[in-house]
């Protein structure tokens, strides 16, 4: 904050030198002009300085609506809740999927976003990797995730493909009939594992893994991931704050600056 308020001053002193030499030759064309741009300057630095402090603050605490669109369907979401002294994350269930996916195809973001402070849809496209590694299992390829987020069927798909890592390190191939029963309880016990009632919910935590991946690329800040995918235009957001509005344009070090020196 305090290099921040250094770099603020920095941007004054030319505008307080250009009325310094406004008193000695009044105004002429050249002052008057070089004001104007002094002030300007200025003036948008300040306010995004100002609109960071206040973004960085607000996005941390307040709640969030994560979504993400696989070619134009949304496949996967998450709500994160925070107050001062607790943390949630509810991955969303495919009823609540359907619901959104309706309004999505409308385009009506605001009432997507609900009682979300911020809504978030990326595109699947932004978070590919070769590979991710999801809660204590073997990594996950690209193919696989890229199954999973396909499938009506996540929670036996995991099964099937964590059964193969273990096993036979592999990729899944197809059932044989003495397996089946083994396939079964190991359904049961990803679902007991990970606390699913839901098979959307499975999609949402793959999301959520992925989505951490990219923050920790971030100096674990997701503002930076969602300025990142914004200037790739992979991300849509109901409503642009000015610091990403004009971030999205500028480079990233600049507005990495701004987002990451504030006072929290």
């Amino acid at each position: 904050m305090v290099l921040g308020i250094i770099i603020l001053i920095a941007l004054l002193i030319p505008v307080v030198l250009v009325i310094r030499e406004m008193k000695r030759e009044g105004f002429t064309k050249k002052t008057t002009t070089l004001l104007v741009m002094g002030l300007l300057v200025f003036g948008v630095a300040f306010m995004v300085y100002i609109d960071g402090s206040n973004l960085k603050q607000h996005f941390e605490n307040a709640p969030k609506l994560f979504l993400l669109d696989n070619q134009g369907t949304l496949v996967a979401g998450i709500k994160e809740l925070r107050t001062e002294t607790t943390y949630t994350i509810q991955y969303l269930a495919q009823a609540e999927l359907d619901e959104l996916n309706l309004l999505y195809q409308q385009g009506s973001l605001e009432k997507m976003k609900g009682t979300s402070d911020t809504l978030l849809i990326f595109a699947k496209e932004y978070f590919d990797v070769d590979e991710m590694k999801f809660v204590d299992s073997k990594p996950f390829f690209r193919s696989e995730i890229d199954e999973l987020f396909a499938t009506q069927d996540p929670i036996s798909f995991y099964a099937e493909a964590l059964r193969y890592k273990t096993v036979y390190d592999t990729e899944p191939a197809p059932l044989i009939e003495v397996e089946v029963l083994v396939h079964e309880r190991l359904v049961e016990e990803v679902k007991k594992k990970l606390l699913l009632e839901d098979p959307a919910q499975l999609k949402g935590m793959f999301f959520a893994t992925l989505l951490m991946q990219k923050v920790n690329t971030q100096d674990e800040n997701t503002l930076l991931v969602v300025l990142d995918a914004l200037q790739k235009e992979k991300v849509m957001m109901h409503k642009e704050n000015l610091v990403l509005a004009v971030g999205k344009r500028l480079p990233q070090p600049v507005v990495r600056f701004f987002l990451t020196n504030q006072k929290k």
